[in-house]
């Protein structure tokens, strides 16, 4: 894809079917590659390019130098607060990027972890490896992650679906203020 409009229009298309009522796998694969494109989109916007790969980690690392960091947190903290249907919940900037952190490390590779669920079990698994991101490391045992892990070991929690949300109202204003 050349032009990140088109880009942009593709992932906002991924998004809106990943929340089809009907489905659950087709679900997942079109939510994290609506976060692939998004984040991809802030890249060929920025730099003209992309790197190949579907890895949702690296990915958001290379676009944190083009984004507002704070404000993409706080964004991500509403939406995550949001997910909580009848429930009040403040979530602070630092507990969204803790939280984000912990989600994209357990879940960097959904896209192709999902698409192929047929062949294996996925490999967005809580592990007993640790990731690192900049000066913290974040286990993601069951007993150490900062979130408590769903039932389902290859469950995705909330707060990638609010990733998703506030990946989608920050690339579109994004792109939109850029040109």
């Amino acid at each position: 894809m050349n032009n990140t409009s088109e880009m942009l229009r593709m992932a906002n298309q991924f998004l809106v079917i990943s929340k089809n009522s009907q489905t659950y796998v087709p679900n997942f694969v079109n939510m994290a590659f609506a976060c692939e494109l998004y984040l991809k989109t802030i890249l060929k916007h920025k730099t003209g390019s992309y790197q190949r790969g579907h890895d949702l980690e690296a990915l958001y690392n290379q676009a944190l130098q083009y984004i507002n960091e704070s404000d993409f947190l706080d964004l991500l903290a509403k939406k995550y607060d949001a997910s909580f249907i009848g429930m009040v919940v403040t979530t602070s900037q630092a507990d969204a990027k803790v939280k984000l952190q912990c989600t994209l490390c357990r879940h960097r590779n959904l896209f192709v972890d999902w698409r192929y669920i047929f062949e294996a079990s996925p490999k967005s698994t809580p592990t007993s490896r640790s990731c690192v991101w900049g000066d913290d490391t974040i286990s993601t045992k069951y007993t150490n992650c900062t979130l408590r892990l769903p039932d389902k070991y290859h469950a995705v929690d909330g707060m990638f679906g609010a990733f998703a949300q506030a990946l989608n109202e920050y690339v579109n204003a994004f792109v939109a203020k850029s040109t």
